[in-house]
This record gives structure tokens, C-alpha cells and sequence, in this order.
């Protein structure tokens, strides 16, 4: 019986978290990102504020990035940490460019409101495979023939991936904003 093993593969781990104080949340997300109008759609965070008023859900995420670092068995004396972590605000009519997240193993978003707008996409490492896999010769796309994955935003779903799969956040179609705060991850060694 032949052998078919997956190589060289990526993942996304996507979960949901709670968020208790989600309307304080969403109104600091707005009030973040009205004190930068230099870019109007995304608002630096501080440690300070990721270690007060987004405790709880950072406590969740750290929680979930200790089941991806047992299931990927690193070394005990690797820790994951938060490092830089920003808010993002898609209004109508808005989208993301396709980039990745250089200097970092892991990135994630959690998304705060959205209404089903406008998913985020992201985008087969190989780019020549988009190229050869013709939906005129797939049935259905699976694991080994699909070029891009999306994700639909919903509050307190949270998304973990490498940080260099090239990922883009589609048009928002809706009148609701897309608010996110997207974050790296920072790998320490205890």
C-alpha cells in the first residue's frame, strides 16, 4: 500500500475566546485607534495595556500558545510571549494587502466586532501552486490542493499562525467595522 505523508506543512490553530468586557474593549479599540490619525486603521499597543485591561484575554491566548508549543514539542526552556500587538479598524469598503509578519515565529488576531465581514485569507506558501492547481481538474480542494484558506471573523475568535504564511484580509462588504487586535509572538529562553 502506498505511503502518502504530508510534508512540510503549516497550520492555523483557531479558537474562541471569551471576552467578558467586550463593549469596554471595543470602545478602547476606537479610542486607540481616534489618537492616530497618521494611519487611521491600525493604533500601536502597550505592554502596559495588554497587562491591565486585556489581562483575561491575553491569560487565554498564552493558554492556547502552551498547547501549540506541546504539540510541537518545543524545548521546555523556550517560552512564547505576546510582543508587539496593535488594533485594527476595516471600515466599509476597507481590506488588508497580502504581507506576512517578518521577525517573529507565530503571529495571531482576535477579533473584538465584526458581522461576518470580509474573511481573512490566507495564501499557499508556494506560490506557483495556485498556478497547477486549476479548479478545472479539482473536485474538491483539500490539504494537498488548495491554495489559500479563509476565515471568517467573529467575535472572540482568535486565529494563531506562522507568522510568515502571507495573509490578506478580503473587502468589508458590511456597514459593521471590523475591529481585530493582531499581535506577535516573541519567543524567550528560559
Amino acid at each position: 500500500m502506498m505511503n502518502i505523508q504530508d510534508v512540510f506543512t503549516n497550520f492555523l490553530a483557531i479558537d474562541t475566546i471569551t471576552i467578558d468586557n467586550i463593549n469596554t474593549i471595543e470602545q478602547f479599540c476606537y479610542d486607540k485607534i481616534n489618537l492616530e490619525p497618521s494611519d487611521p486603521g491600525q493604533s500601536e499597543m502597550s505592554q502596559y495595556e495588554l497587562d491591565t485591561l486585556f489581562l483575561d484575554i491575553k491569560n487565554q491566548i498564552e493558554e492556547r500558545l502552551q498547547i501549540i508549543k506541546q504539540e510541537f514539542d518545543f524545548k521546555k526552556t523556550v517560552k512564547f510571549k505576546i510582543g508587539r500587538t496593535w488594533v485594527n479598524l476595516n471600515q466599509n469598503n476597507n481590506i488588508t494587502r497580502p504581507h506576512l509578519h517578518s521577525n517573529s515565529l507565530l503571529s495571531g488576531v482576535l477579533y473584538i466586532k465584526s458581522n461576518n465581514s470580509g474573511p481573512i485569507v490566507f495564501m499557499h506558501p508556494v506560490a506557483a501552486q495556485q498556478y497547477v492547481m486549476d479548479p478545472d481538474i479539482i473536485d474538491q480542494y483539500n490539504k494537498f490542493t488548495s491554495t489559500d484558506m479563509s476565515v471568517v471573523p467573529s467575535p472572540g475568535k482568535l486565529v494563531l499562525f506562522p507568522s510568515w504564511l502571507v495573509h490578506y484580509v478580503e473587502n468589508n462588504l458590511d456597514d459593521t467595522d471590523r475591529i481585530s487586535i493582531a499581535f506577535n509572538i516573541e519567543i524567550e529562553k528560559i
